[in-house]
């Protein structure tokens, strides 16, 4: 008779011990450690089947991201197309392509944003990356005029469909700002998941203040609105803007296509 496989010989080994008799000198203690041994045999084909499994799983969202950041590149005409969450992943995709042009110098860059917002430390992480990298006058200052221009590339930003809440504040990032006719904005008051003990919940509510006065002082960067107005606007609530209401509160400078 040929070996036994691995798999089989825990289970074998447990069940040759209970057909030795009851009355076997030692055979309980036998079986408990042969039983233990099979659990302890199955527990790991299960972990190794685990591990393959977040393996697999971890490659296809490597690929799945590729295939995004090679979709939301227009190389030819330095059009980058930011259609997902605000996070982690869909950051970096975009300042390695942004980035890229940026160091060739050149013409514009647009960046189409499609988005619902997402993780605020992350947007705010692109839209400084965007506005380092932006045209800047004489002085050194972000400047929205091109013939003020004296270094930096032009970045225009443009929402598609819908920017709302962090990618409201994305759109701010470009040195001119465009709607096209059938987008949306959306504006509100940061939001928290606050919690833990008195303290924790106390401290990470001043932080959430300090982020949403941040996010304010961006979005009424060029807006002719003040700040009193703004918190009346999304105070408790979300505010969507059409494109025409966004011009007039200068949160976009025209309505069009790029």
């Amino acid at each position: 008779m040929g070996r036994m496989s691995s798999k089989e010989e825990p289970l074998s080994m447990a069940k040759r011990v209970a057909n030795d008799g009851e009355d076997s000198p030692g055979v309980e203690a036998a079986q408990i450690a042969n039983f233990e041994a099979e659990t302890a045999f199955l527990k790991s084909r299960v972990a190794a089947q685990e591990i393959d499994n977040k393996y697999n799983t971890l490659k296809l969202e490597e690929a799945e991201r590729n295939a995004s950041t090679i979709r939301s590149v227009d190389l030819h005409h330095r059009i980058y197309d930011f259609d997902t969450l605000v996070e982690e992943t869909s950051v970096r995709a975009a300042t390695q392509s942004i980035g890229i042009w940026a160091r060739q110098g050149g013409e514009d860059i647009t960046i189409r944003i499609n988005s619902n917002g997402g993780v605020v430390e992350d947007g705010l992480a692109l839209f400084d990356y965007i506005r380092g990298l932006a045209a800047k006058d004489k002085n050194g200052n972000f400047t929205t005029s091109k013939k003020d221009m004296k270094s930096g590339i032009f970045i225009i930003t443009a929402v598609y469909g819908i920017a709302a809440s962090m990618a409201a504040v994305l759109l701010q990032a470009g040195n001119k700002r465009v709607a096209t006719p059938h987008s949306f904005m959306m504006v509100h008051d940061i939001k928290t998941q606050t919690r833990g003990n008195l303290g924790q919940v106390q401290d990470d509510l001043k932080a959430a203040e300090k982020w949403n006065n941040i996010l304010q002082k961006i979005l009424l960067e060029r807006s002719s609105m003040t700040s009193r107005k703004f918190k009346e606007l999304v105070s408790r609530k979300d505010f969507y803007i059409d494109p025409t209401e966004a011009v007039k509160l200068g949160l976009v400078d025209e309505v069009g296509y790029v």
